[in-house]
């Protein structure tokens, strides 16, 4: 959390402070230790706390990385099928119908975005999850190789 003033320095060592004590990693930084991770940085900046616990990732080159571990790892991915039905035996679900196929499983996992909510209802469980409107941002930094683009569509 970078600050512009000396006020906003002492709020955010507080708020630092109380971070640690709840058991995160935050860190002091000067001005010349951030313009050594972050140099666009304006000179109004006089320091930042980092918290080393936060971070962002593309979610594109999440889901690849993801992708390529669980391939190695020995997961089959069916691809382009529509589930229907949900096998149970004993409460217990042992397979899942397409219209092209029967699948048996050990486990499930229910990675279908925002249409969780409505699978998950299926199942009698409770997922509050809801589809984001989509967004574009776009920041473009004062060297013209630093430009960064950041996309979030909905689908």
């Amino acid at each position: 959390m970078a600050y512009c003033s000396v006020k906003s320095e002492e709020e955010e060592l507080k708020t630092a402070e109380r971070a640690l004590k709840e058991g995160l990693e935050a860190r002091h930084l000067t001005r010349e230790q951030l313009k050594k991770v972050q140099p666009d940085f304006s000179e109004k900046v006089l320091g930042a706390i980092h918290y080393e616990c936060d971070s962002h990732t593309t979610p594109s080159h999440f889901m690849l990385s993801m992708k390529n571990w669980l391939k190695d790892n020995c997961v089959h991915f069916e691809l382009n099928q529509e589930i229907n039905k949900i096998n149970f035996l004993k409460n217990k679900i042992i397979s899942v119908e397409s219209k092209n196929a029967t699948f048996e499983l050990d486990e499930l996992v229910l990675v279908t975005g925002s249409w969780t909510s409505s699978l998950a209802k299926s199942l009698g469980l409770n997922i509050p999850v809801q589809g984001g409107k989509g967004i574009a941002w776009m920041f473009i930094a004062q060297r013209e190789s630093q430009s960064r683009q950041f996309w979030w569509k909905q689908k």
